[in-house]
């Protein structure tokens, strides 16, 4: 589904294009604008009260989702692809 400028689109969604791809979480929007995505979190008088933490959680404790990992492996993936094309390219071989 293609979006048109100045949609809305709540949490929880992907945005995939041909560049990026953009996780929205649960407490969320995004903007499509023009040339950019602005990302806005929700008030939280205006969460559900499911999704307003009970309480503060510690980073190593929570749990990454297969989403979550399969974008950051692609993202870490394209920029070793990256780091290896400006090697070769500005590699010099002296033999």
């Amino acid at each position: 589904m293609d979006l048109e400028l100045a949609t809305i689109v709540a949490g929880l969604a992907l945005v995939i294009d041909d560049t990026q791809t953009i996780l929205i979480e649960p407490s969320y929007r995004a903007y499509i604008l023009s040339g950019h995505v602005l990302l806005e979190r929700e008030a939280k008088d205006n969460l559900p009260p499911d999704l307003i933490p009970k309480k503060p959680v510690s980073v190593l404790s929570t749990f990454l989702d297969p989403i979550r990992l399969s974008v950051f492996t692609h993202w870490f993936m394209a920029i070793a692809e990256q780091m290896g094309n400006m090697l070769q390219r500005t590699s010099i071989s002296t033999a």
